[in-house]
């Protein structure tokens, strides 16, 4: 039963990633779609790109602290962990008014 569920969900995250791609390829500078690619492909465990699209998404929106946290955790799941502390503290400091 749970093995039915995780294909379940990862078919559900397989079609979300399909509708975000799709909306990416109409229009590239789509941030919100960029960071859902991002989330998506972190979900499916798919780290190496989902940090290749986080690095563009934080060049699209250097202010946005989420860009740098959800790199910060893509990047602790690729053991890069200097990469990962220098995006959480980039987020921490671009978080403070």
């Amino acid at each position: 039963m749970a093995n039915s569920s995780n294909n379940i969900e990862h078919d559900l995250w397989q079609t979300r990633l399909q509708q975000y791609e799709a909306t990416l390829a109409a229009s590239p500078e789509d941030a919100n779609a960029l960071e859902g690619t991002a989330v998506t492909l972190a979900e499916l465990g798919e780290y190496p790109q989902a940090a290749s699209l986080l690095e563009d998404l934080t060049k699209k929106k250097p202010n946005d602290p989420d860009a740098f946290r959800l790199l910060g955790e893509v990047k602790y799941e690729l053991r890069d962990y200097e990469g990962s502390v220098a995006a959480y503290r980039r987020s921490a400091m671009v978080g403070v008014p």
